[in-house]
């Protein structure tokens, strides 16, 4: 049974790899803290392609546009350590939900990858195992908490909410809301996809199946999820088909903005 999290506890991040080299068993979570970079997000801006500049644009807050500008750059900036193509070159596709899905010389890379990001934080999960789904939220006040557990918590998770203290349900509920997200992002479906039909009350991780319909044809997919510290004051989640546990934590830091340009030198494959 899931008890409320101690946001003490703080996950280690580490600098990565000179060159980023993906096993085909691990999972990297990268950790993005956007203070850590100049304020200016025009240069950020620059590895971006049309479609995100204009999905940055309809932001009407500053603070969200920057969010996005910076959070989408150092996405490209960290798969492009791994498969050896400038980050503005990097191109994607989208599934009917619209999540994205690398694409190089016109076919899906086995490199699997997910971005969430949340006030001046954003997480990058990279893995070969399998589709992957990974959810950043901070530590706040959820007063319509027990509201929206109704409409997408299983009812095992909605009576734990329930029978809880006051001063303990937020805490919880961020819990299994970044789990919630992270399982229905590696199912590579939407959080509208009956996920009230499964539960994320395991303590120390475990899995979910989640079935939904594609293209008319009902499929299962099974998820294993865990919790992490993405630091003090936010929750973590990731979900991965086929868990194996075997996850790397790496914090992004100016170096490895520049380790881009170094690899430039190097790079023979580009796509046009």
């Amino acid at each position: 049974m899931l008890k409320p999290p101690e946001i003490e506890t703080q996950t280690e991040w580490r600098d990565p790899p000179i060159e980023g080299i993906l096993p085909d068993g691990e999972v990297h979570i990268w950790r993005s803290l956007h203070a850590s970079f100049p304020g200016n997000v025009h240069w950020a801006a620059t590895v971006l392609s049309h479609e995100e500049e204009q999905r940055a644009n309809r932001f009407h807050r500053n603070m969200h546009r920057h969010q996005y500008i910076y959070s989408h750059w150092a996405l490209r900036t960290i798969l492009s350590l791994y498969c050896n193509i400038a980050p503005e070159k990097l191109r994607f596709i989208k599934n009917e939900f619209g999540k994205p899905y690398l694409q190089v010389e016109g076919a899906i890379s086995p490199i699997q990858f997910n971005l969430s990001y949340c006030h001046g934080m954003s997480l990058v999960g990279i893995t070969k195992i399998g589709e992957i789904g990974v959810d950043v939220e901070q530590r706040r006040k959820v007063p319509e908490a027990l509201q929206i557990a109704k409409h997408y918590f299983s009812e095992k998770e909605t009576r734990m909410l329930n029978s809880l203290s006051c001063d303990v349900v937020d805490e919880l509920f961020l819990q299994l809301w970044t789990r919630t997200e992270a399982c229905a992002k590696a199912a590579g479906t939407a959080l509208s996809q009956k996920l009230h039909l499964f539960d994320t009350t395991e303590e120390e991780g475990g899995h979910v199946e989640m079935g939904n319909m594609l293209q008319g044809k009902k499929y299962v997919k099974t998820v294993d999820f865990a919790s992490f510290s993405p630091g003090f004051n936010y929750y973590g989640a990731v979900a991965v088909e086929q868990f194996k546990e075997n996850i790397h934590f790496f914090e992004f830091k100016r170096r490895n903005a520049c380790q881009t340009e170094w690899l430039d030198s190097r790079r023979s494959r580009s796509i046009p």
